[in-house]
């Protein structure tokens, strides 16, 4: 299951549109990052936009902006969501999601595919945030979570030149914070410039080879 976050309006809340959430063999491996109380030294860890799974340009927050929703589709064999947004000035981000449903004895999993369009040179990061205890590893480039049961996720950019590296983050549920870990992958250009991810859910504690 994914939430993808692509609301047309936008009153109370966090800067974290096109933020994409997965839930997978009873657990949620890639989640929201939660809201401490207000006021806490806590909640300039989980309110900015870097600190969800989304894009974040220059480590700064997005805009209030509006999204678009391009596309939604469920078929039998896949579902296809398609948004759009002006996060920062001059520049627009655009989020495409398959989820390729299993069939035939073939894995489900979910590719994303993220564009940038604008100017200027730019930071531009892809992050992914974990739940707690996912201890993730890196394993010829693909990050692996290590559950020691339950859902798991390899998570793997196919182009391999750009390399995640893992950052301390945080969950928080008002005075209650968690240490856990986000996903980063950074690349410093002028758009246009993409990601393209490949999510791949599995149950247990053995990583299946999906090279």
């Amino acid at each position: 299951q994914m939430f993808f976050k692509c609301a047309t309006t936008r009153g109370h809340g966090h800067p974290d549109q096109l933020e994409a959430i997965i839930y997978a063999y009873g657990r949620e491996i890639i989640t929201d990052p939660g809201m401490a109380s207000y006021g806490t030294p806590w909640e300039v860890n989980v309110v900015p936009t870097s600190a969800h799974s989304t894009i974040c340009v220059d480590e700064k927050n997005q805009s209030f902006a509006g999204g678009t929703e391009k596309a939604w589709v469920s078929a039998k064999g896949a579902d296809f969501v398609d948004g759009e947004f002006q996060g920062y000035k001059d520049l627009y981000q655009r989020r495409q999601i398959v989820f390729l449903k299993p069939m035939a004895g073939a894995p489900d999993y979910w590719l994303i595919r993220d564009d940038i369009t604008g100017v200027e040179n730019r930071k531009i990061d892809l992050n992914f945030h974990l739940s707690e205890g996912a201890n993730p590893k890196v394993v010829s480039g693909t990050v692996q979570t290590t559950y020691p049961s339950g859902g798991n996720a390899l998570i793997r950019l196919v182009d391999q030149s750009v390399q995640p590296e893992i950052v301390d983050s945080s969950i928080a549920v008002l005075t209650t914070v968690t240490p856990t870990k986000t996903i980063r992958y950074r690349k410093e250009q002028a758009p246009p410039a993409g990601f393209a991810t490949i999510i791949f859910p599995y149950n247990g504690a053995t990583a299946p080879n999906v090279a």
